[in-house]
C-alpha cells in the first residue's frame, strides 16, 4: 500500500510525503508526519538521491516513509490485581501475568509507587502464576494497557484503607488528608508511612483492582471494531548498490504514539527491536509456502534467514507523541506491533526512491533489486 502511493505520487509529479500528509485524517499522524519532515530532513534528502539517480552513480541512497494504524486493545474485567501494605511498610503487587523481556515488571512497580508515594525499589512484583490472579497474555498490544489500570485501581483502594486508618489517627476526615512521599498529612499534623503502617490491624492491609472498560467515546473504526487508533511514522534512509544489488539501512526515525509513556527506557527498547524485526522482515526473511498443500517449506532457521548485526540499522531515533486519551486510569496503549509494521514499507519505498524502480515483493533481496534494475530476469515472489 505504501509502495503503491509511492508509485502514484511519482505519476501525479508529487512528494510522496506531501501525498501522505494531503489525504491523512489523523491529527496526531499529520503532526509526526510534518516534525519527521522537518527532523528528518526529508526535502533535502530527497534532493540528494535524485541527484544521485541522475549521475547514474553506482551506490545510491533513498529516503521513504511509512504509516502505522493500530489500536487500543486494553480489555476490561480481564484483570484482577491485589496490592498489600504490611504492617512493616512493605507493599507487594499481585497479578498473574507473565513478563517475557517487554518490562511490565518494572511498570507495575512504578504505578503502585506513583500511587502510594514510594520507590520503586519499595515495591515488590509477584508475578507468572495463575493463582495470583486473572490476568491477559503478554502480546498483542493488550498488556500494559490491560494490566496497569488494574493494578492503579488496587493502590488506589489500599491508599484509601490508609488514608482513613490516618484520619482516625490524625482526628481529622478523610478527605481533610494530603500526602507527601508517603506521609500522612492534615494540617500542622502528619505521620509517617513507617508509623502509620505499625497501626494497620492485623498483618496487612489488602485491596484489589479491576480494570474497568475503556472509558468514553470511541473516536476511531479500526480492524473492523471500535478502538482508539493509535498513530506512527517511521522514516527510513537506505543506500543500494546497483552493481550486486545489496540494500543497507543506514538511518530509520521513527515517531510513535502509545499513549502515555509509562517508562521511556523499556518502551524506546521495544520500538528498537520491533524496527530491528521490520528490518529483517524488509532483508532476509522468506517464509516459502507450498501453495496447493499450505505447507511450509522451510525447513529450518538455517533456510529462513533472520537479519545479523551488520544487517540492522546503522543508527535508530525514536520520538514518543504521547497522547492522554483518557481511555483508561493509567493512559497506557500498546507499543509492541506499532513499532514493527511500518518499518519494511519505509525501506521498500526508499529502496524505490535509490533507483526509481520499485521492488514490489519482500524481502528485498539483491536478485529482487538487480531484477528492477533489469539487470537479471525477475525472481517469483514468494
Amino acid at each position: 500500500l505504501e509502495l503503491a502511493l509511492d508509485e502514484l505520487a511519482a505519476k501525479l509529479k508529487l512528494d510522496p510525503l506531501e501525498l501522505r500528509i494531503r489525504h491523512n485524517e489523523h491529527p496526531v499522524r499529520k503532526h509526526q508526519f510534518e516534525r519527521g519532515r522537518k527532523e528528518f530532513g526529508w526535502d533535502e534528502a530527497r534532493k540528494k538521491s535524485a541527484a544521485l539517480r541522475a549521475k547514474s552513480a553506482r551506490v545510491r541512497r533513498g529516503y521513504g516513509v511509512a504509516a502505522s494504524i493500530w489500536g487500543d486493545f486494553g480489555r476490561g474485567k480481564a484483570v484482577v490485581a491485589s496490592v498489600s501494605v504490611g504492617r512493616d511498610g512493605a507493599v507487594e503487587v499481585r497479578n498473574g501475568l507473565q513478563d517475557i523481556g517487554g518490562g511490565i515488571t518494572t511498570v507495575v512497580a512504578q504505578v503502585v509507587a506513583e500511587v502510594l508515594g514510594r520507590t520503586v525499589e519499595g515495591v515488590r512484583v509477584k508475578l507468572g502464576d495463575s493463582e495470583l490472579g486473572p490476568s491477559v497474555g503478554s502480546g498483542g498490544s493488550v498488556t500494559t494497557a490491560s494490566v496497569t489500570p488494574a493494578v492503579r485501581a488496587a493502590a488506589e483502594g489500599a491508599k484509601a484503607q490508609l488514608t482513613a486508618l490516618a484520619a482516625k489517627l490524625l482526628d481529622k476526615k478523610p478527605d481533610e488528608i494530603t500526602w507527601s512521599s508517603g506521609t500522612a498529612k492534615a494540617g500542622s499534623k502528619s505521620i509517617a508511612w513507617a508509623d502509620l503502617c505499625k497501626k494497620i490491624e492485623g498483618e496487612a492491609i489488602v485491596a484489589t483492582g479491576t480494570r474497568p472498560d475503556t472509558y468514553g467515546a470511541y473516536p476511531m473504526k479500526f480492524m473492523g471494531g471500535n478502538s482508539y487508533q493509535i498513530a506512527g511514522v517511521q522514516f527510513a534512509e537506505v543506500t543500494v548498490d546497483t552493481w550486486t544489488g545489496v540494500v543497507g539501512v543506514e538511518r530509520i526515525f521513527a515517531l510513535h504514539d502509545c499513549g502515555r509513556v509509562m517508562n521511556p527506557l523499556t518502551t524506546r527498547s521495544q520500538v528498537n527491536g520491533g524496527i530491528i524485526m521490520g528490518t529483517s522482515y524488509a532483508l532476509t526473511e522468506q517464509r516459502v509456502m507450498d501453495r496447493t498443500h499450505g505447507v511450509m517449506l522451510n525447513a529450518d532457521l538455517e533456510s529462513y534467514k533472520i537479519a545479523g548485526v551488520r544487517d540492522i540499522p546503522r543508527a535508530i531515533d525514536v520520538v514518543f507523541t504521547e497522547v492522554h486519551t483518557g481511555a483508561n486510569n493509567t493512559g497506557a496503549i500498546g507499543i509492541g506491533e506499532p513499532a514493527t509494521i511500518p518499518t519494511a514499507a519505509a525501506i521498500a519505498c526508499a529502496v524505490y526512491d535509490a533507483i526509481g524502480a520499485p521492488v514490489r515483493d519482500l524481502p528485498l533481496t539483491p536478485d529482487r533489486v538487480l531484477a528492477a534494475l533489469g539487470a537479471v530476469p525477475a525472481r517469483g515472489g514468494a
